[in-house]
């Protein structure tokens, strides 16, 4: 895990996972900021909400 330091992604879970997707050279289904913000290939789409979930 010399590639993912602790101070960019804290959590030890969260560096296993992403040295994982690093190793096998796979994208990364995340929303977590600082795993993107890491320069790790992630994947994720912010979804509108629907009508009928709406707060209002």
């Amino acid at each position: 895990m010399g590639q993912i330091p602790g101070g960019v992604i804290p959590d030890l879970p969260d560096r296993v996972i992403a040295a994982t997707a690093i190793r096998l050279n796979l994208p990364l289904v995340t929303r977590d900021g600082r795993i993107q913000a890491a320069s790790i290939e992630t994947i994720w789409v912010n979804r509108i909400p629907l009508a009928a979930e709406s707060p209002n």
